[in-house]
């Protein structure tokens, strides 16, 4: 089985010593990502294993999981010590201080409940069903009034 495997080479490893993954410098191991993603994290997964490790410039390593079982332990793990929006920082500048990818604890739960509502029933139904239901015409509708409202009001 897959996940005993990968906790056994965890339980063995030394603490703080990495998995192997490439020894090509920061930067191109970073361009990788950057221009061929897909590509390059299968191609280090079929070289290295899982977990292998990444390492990118003025970041601390990141260790890439790709076996089904060992990411819903990840995914399923203790919150306080798995702290997922601590490790997506580097998404701050593109999606803001308050994204739910990079909050955790308490202020995590409430803004994954308050999100959770648009998420469910019709709302989530496929578009065809709404199309058929005359949700495209409301939506033309409602759009085409607010459009004219903005733009007698000296909107663009």
């Amino acid at each position: 089985m897959a996940t005993a495997a990968v906790d056994l080479e965890l339980e063995r490893a030394e603490p703080g010593v990495l998995p192997p993954g490439p020894r090509v410098p920061a930067l191109v191991q970073f361009l990788h990502l950057g221009f061929r993603p897909i590509a390059f994290l299968e191609e280090c997964d079929r070289r290295y294993g899982t977990p292998f490790t990444l390492r990118i410039p003025a970041r601390p390593p990141l260790v890439m999981f790709s076996d089904p079982e060992a990411i819903r332990e990840i995914f399923t793990g203790d919150p306080e010590l798995l702290r997922a929006g601590e490790a997506n920082n580097l998404l701050e500048p593109m999606l803001g201080q308050h994204s739910l990818l990079l909050l955790d604890g308490p202020r995590h739960l409430r803004e994954r409940r308050l999100m959770l509502p648009p998420f469910h029933g019709e709302r989530m139904t496929p578009l065809p069903s709404r199309r058929s239901s005359g949700w495209c015409r409301e939506q033309v509708t409602s759009t085409s009034i607010a459009s004219r409202v903005w733009s007698t009001r000296g909107g663009s």
